[in-house]
């Protein structure tokens, strides 16, 4: 995110993250929506698919209003372990190490 609340686009993060010697998550497909492509990795159908799930985001950059249109996040059915959940824990910050 920039100083005018606007999500970087794909390429902008990942320049940035380049620079700040932070590791992005790997990208299993880039192009133009493929369903049927995001349908076989959810339902495990993809050779070598073990991940919990994915996110799915517009490649271009977006305002932080249209979040909810720009962004999608799948999340395989029990994957959660525990018995609690972690909206229910206690809020532990993560701290940047400088």
């Amino acid at each position: 995110w920039n100083e005018r609340n606007i999500c970087l686009s794909w390429d902008e993060t990942i320049e940035w993250a380049e620079l700040l010697g932070i590791e992005t998550v790997p990208v299993i497909y880039r192009g133009i929506f493929d369903a049927d492509f995001l349908k076989t990795w959810y339902t495990g159908e993809y050779e070598g698919n073990e991940c919990e799930g994915y996110v799915v985001r517009l490649a271009d950059s977006f305002s932080y209003q249209d979040f909810r249109r720009s962004i999608a996040k799948f999340v395989r059915a029990g994957h959660v372990t525990t018995t609690n959940h972690w909206r229910h824990q206690k809020l532990i910050p993560n701290e940047l190490a400088v």
